[in-house]
Formats: C-alpha cells, structure tokens, sequence
C-alpha cells in the first residue's frame, strides 16, 4: 500500500487535542497488557470477518506484539491523558523486512530495509473495543506515518486485517493489486470443494481450478450423515451465498442400555447434516451447479474464478521454473493434459496421489475397527423409536462395539420433519485378518458392491444377503439397541468402511 501526501504529525496532534489521549513508547512491561488487548480488540472488532476457529488460530501467533518493534521503540500506545497505563490504541512502524506477525509468526526478517529504495511498514494497529469508531486507529495510523517520515521514509507498506481496510482506506492508502495466481486443487469432495469456496471468496485474480478423478460429473452420494459442529457452521454463514437451511437439531444425548432403555441423559443442542446436502451447496457457490438441493447465487466481480474437471486423474507434478509447478492429468479415455499452477493443494482423501508424491514412504494401517452405517426415512420406524432416535442423539456401547443414530436432512437436502433420514452408524472392532474382518473385506469384492474411496455402497438385496451371511436370525432382529425397523436389511443402501490411520 501507498499512501497520499499529507501532513501526518499536525493532523495526529489536532485529533490529540480534540479527543485529549496522548502517545508514548511501548515497553517490555506493557507486553501482558498488549497481547489482552490486541485478543479482545480481534474479537470484538473481527467478528464477521474471522471465524472463532480462524481467531483461535491466530492471536498471540500472527496476531500479537513484536518485541522487535518495541526494542526498536517504533511501537506505540495511545492512551488517555489522565492514565497512561490504559491502552486505548497500539500501533507502530518499522523499517525491518518483516511485514506482519508476533513473535512466533513464520517469515520473520530482521534485515533492514534501504529508506532511500524501499518502503517503510506500517504495523499491528488495533484499537480497545471500548473506543472504537472513535478516531483512534485514524491518529496511530497517521502518527506511524510521521515516525516513519522521520525515519527518512518516503513510501509506506503494510498487510492489513480484514476489519481494518476500510480505516486504512480512509487514511489514503490505496490497495495493492495482487498478481493473478493459478491454484490447483486435487481432490473434489468436501475437502477440496470447502477450500475452493473459501480461496474463491478471498480476492480476484485467483483461478481455482478443482481436479477431481472420480469419472461423472457429480460425486454419489455417500449416504452419510454429518454432525455440524461450530466451525461447520459459521464457514457456511460466511460462505453460502444460497442461504440454503442446512442442519437438523438435536436436543439431547442419550445413552441406551441392551434392552433399548434410557439409562442418561444429557442436553445439548447440536445440529446435524448430511454429505449429499454439503456437497451440492458447496458445488453451487463453487462453480455454480444447479440441483434439486439448491439453486446457484449470482456471480460477483471480487471473486475469483473457477473451473471443476472431473475424470482427471493426476498423474505427475512438475517444477517447470522458479516457484512455478505443472499439474499433468489424465483421463479415462486416455487424454493427457497440464495444468500451470503456483500452488497446489492436496485433498483427495485417504488414497492421495498428492501425498504419495511427497512422503512415498507414508503407509497406511488399519486402525482396528469398521464402521457399518445406512439411513432410513423417519417415517418407516415405529412411534416408540421415533421417540428415542427423531432430533436426538442416541448411543449404545458395549464390548467393541459403538452404535449411534441421528436426524439428518432427507431427499433433495429436505429439512422439513417428516421427510428427513434417520442416520445410523455400527463400529465394531475387527483384528486384522479375523474371520470378521476376513468377511468384511469378502463383501467388498462382490460384483454387485460400489465403491466409494475407502467405502463400499450395497444394494438393497444383498444387504440382505449380508445379513444372512454374518449374523444369525435372532441377532437379525436383536441387535442392541435397534428397534426391529432398524434390523440391517430393512436399509437403502450399507456402507462398510474401513478406517486407517497414518504411521
């Protein structure tokens, strides 16, 4: 950034006068009292621009004091006259190469910088909540400007948080137009797709471009349900541009003995969703697919650009030059195509060519369990299990053994009661080549078994078939905690998944 001409000293000691706070030196003693500062002024003022998880992440690591700055006396305090231990605004300058960050943030570079080519920065302005909109950040931001002209710079620099543009564009900085960048994203699932909304979101000049080796334009569903935690949800407040409900709720955990009672309870509002719901909402704001689940939101010019290929599957990364990367596909028919990219983002799951490629001798181990899952329409079960299972959270445990159920949204993303899912999962602990497991690994090389990454999807009939195969009639229908509606070969569609675990 750059800033116009003016004059920075008379204009801070007006507002000075006006608004009777003062500056001074920052020191070592002041760094408790800064690092609570600058967390409440993140939080307070950053709300809507930085999610909770995106907060917790970066206070006192890329957002916190530099003690550089402060052995440097180029970090300030703007306090009230009468109390110069309170700290109303803290901001400074630098003429270091570092550009942003506390003390423990990446690229840290002492070297100083030549005033007489290069620019000055401008660093780590945050106001107390208590005396926001007040004009403080405007007299540090023009008070830095100042020290800095003293310290015979003639241009100035700095990265900005996103709540505080709008104050450093009133100050008369101008925003730096960034380079385009060609990102390329191996994996079109959830993973890859979150990334890609969210990349798409942050700025022009970015061209994303998913590379997904799954063979139809559409991934399947996975018949999975999903609990939406916090950080789930407000990605998708900021994120969805449909506005699409997303979640059922669930008002309690309860826990079930073998006979099916409830032996605890416990409240909690949690809320719950399901992959196929996930992934046309995020292939919607991604690169505009339309579906029964949702309609496609309007393009805008501050976002940047997409592409999503399917049948590609990634065959090489190469170093073509300096910090430049070529991503090469291929497809089912046979046609071989490059992509240039300055980065590349590996999310296509538990079998990643993108991880191979980088730590080859990574192996995965099994982790000991399976997981059995499948849905049924809330409305095929009885009334006693709607009950139990309907917008609450149920589990049932015993040696080896995990079972949970919850509501989830039904066809086309439905959330309306009466035309949801009940999601159900079974973890049963397998060793490694034990006749269940043995078993297990059988049914996934049936004819009639698809395949899902790491997971297989059964028809209906041969869930029953499986059924017969490994449990015995009465474990059919008595399993624990299972009402008979929820017997195995009563559900659409059986998913067995194998879990591994990384070395």
């Amino acid at each position: 950034m750059s800033t116009h001409t003016h004059d920075p000293i008379a204009a801070a000691k007006a507002q000075e006068a006006t608004h009777k706070f003062a500056f001074r030196d920052a020191t070592m003693e002041d760094i408790p009292a800064l690092q609570k500062m600058i967390g409440e002024s993140m939080r307070t003022l950053g709300k809507g621009y930085y999610s909770e998880a995106e907060l917790d992440g970066s206070i006192g690591y890329l957002f916190g004091p530099d003690t550089l700055l402060l052995h440097d006396r180029t970090y300030f305090i703007l306090h009230p006259l009468t109390s110069p231990s309170t700290i109303s605004a803290c901001g400074g300058w630098s003429f270091r190469r570092t550009l942003y960050g506390a003390d423990t943030a990446p690229n840290r570079l002492p070297e100083s910088r030549n005033p007489l080519v290069e620019r000055a920065s401008i660093r780590a302005i945050f106001t107390h909540p208590a005396w926001a909109r007040q004009g403080l950040g405007t007299m540090m931001m023009r008070y830095c400007e100042g020290r800095a002209r003293e310290g015979g710079f003639k241009g100035l620099e700095m990265g900005a948080t996103l709540s505080g543009v709008k104050l450093y564009e009133r100050c008369g900085t101008k925003m730096s137009q960034a380079a385009p960048k060609n990102i390329a994203i191996v994996g079109g699932s959830l993973g890859g797709l979150l990334v890609g909304v969210a990349l798409k979101h942050l700025r022009k000049n970015l061209n994303i471009h998913i590379l997904e080796r799954n063979p139809t334009p559409l991934l399947q569903d996975q018949g999975a349900g999903v609990v939406a935690g916090h950080d789930v949800q407000e990605f998708f407040k900021r994120h969805d541009q449909t506005n699409t409900p997303l979640t059922v709720p669930s008002h309690q955990r309860i826990y079930l003995n073998r006979s099916g009672d409830v032996i605890s309870r416990e409240d909690k509002q949690q809320h719950m969703t399901s992959w196929d719901l996930l992934y046309h909402i995020l292939r919607a704001n991604f690169d505009g697919v339309k579906s029964e689940y949702v309609q496609a939101p309007a393009s805008e010019e501050t976002e940047g650009s997409t592409v999503y290929d399917y049948d590609h599957q990634v065959t090489e990364v190469d170093f073509t030059e300096a910090d430049k990367l070529t991503v090469k596909t291929k497809t089912s028919r046979g046609d071989i195509s490059s992509f240039p990219a300055d980065l590349i983002i590996g999310a296509d799951g538990p079998s990643s060519t993108i991880r191979k490629f980088i730590a080859s001798d990574l192996k995965r181990k099994y982790a000991g369990y399976v997981a059995w899952r499948g849905t049924v329409p809330e409305t095929q079960v009885s009334s006693s299990a709607r009950e139990v299972f309907v917008e609450k959270f149920p589990f049932f445990h015993t040696t080896g053994v995990q079972i949970l159920a919850y509501t989830i949204p039904g066809a086309n993303g439905t959330v309306e009661p009466g035309r949801r899912l009940l999601n159900w999962v079974w973890y049963c602990n397998y060793e490694e080549e034990s006749p269940e497991h043995v078993d297990t690994a059988e049914i996934n090389m049936r004819p009639q078994s698809m395949r899902h990454g790491t997971g297989h999807t059964l028809p209906t009939g041969a869930v029953e078939d499986i059924a017969r195969d490994l449990l015995a009639p009465e474990c059919v229908y008595k399993s624990p905690p299972l009402p008979r509606p929820f017997t195995l070969f009563v559900f659409g569609h059986l998913v067995n998944l194998k879990r591994y675990r990384e070395d």
